[in-house]
């Protein structure tokens, strides 16, 4: 199973860099998405880590440690974040989604262990998907996931 080594959210970023609309309408009092929309971190061992040009700085600045999280790092490594969603399977695959969430904005994930199986779903839909019980796997209906 790859270790958790995900880009974290960045929650002490100086107010004079934050742009989200949500700080400017609220007065300043509500930093809501600026923390998640940091640059991606692609090679190199300093900021901006490839994300652009040498000597031209992000709107949001990168941390340091975020050297062992650039794509060249991660490149290869079996345990990675990049290899793991490089790996997994792709939501137009309905092969490896159970019925209930075999669409084109959902996609599903199995992770299975020895004795337990469970599904990771992501929705990216434009309107909220309706479910019952019976569209949760595990559950007796049209979602039951097959045996392991």
């Amino acid at each position: 199973m790859p270790v958790s080594r995900s880009l974290e959210e960045i929650t002490d970023l100086p107010e004079e860099l934050l742009q989200d609309p949500t700080w400017e309408r609220s007065g300043h009092t509500i930093s809501f998405r600026d923390g998640c929309r940091v640059p991606l971190p692609w090679s190199g061992d300093h900021p901006p880590f490839g994300f652009t040009a040498h000597g031209i700085q992000p709107w949001l600045p990168q941390p340091e440690a975020w050297k062992s999280k650039t794509v060249a790092a991660e490149t290869g490594d079996p345990d990675s974040m990049l290899t793991l969603y490089r790996t997994a399977p792709h939501s137009d695959s309905a092969a490896h989604c159970p019925p209930c969430v075999a669409t084109l904005c959902l996609a599903a994930i199995t992770h299975r262990c020895p004795r337990l199986r469970r599904w990771t779903v992501v929705s990216v839909c434009r309107e909220p998907v309706p479910t019952t019980d019976r569209d949760r796997p595990g559950r007796n209906g049209s979602c039951s996931p097959p045996p392991i």
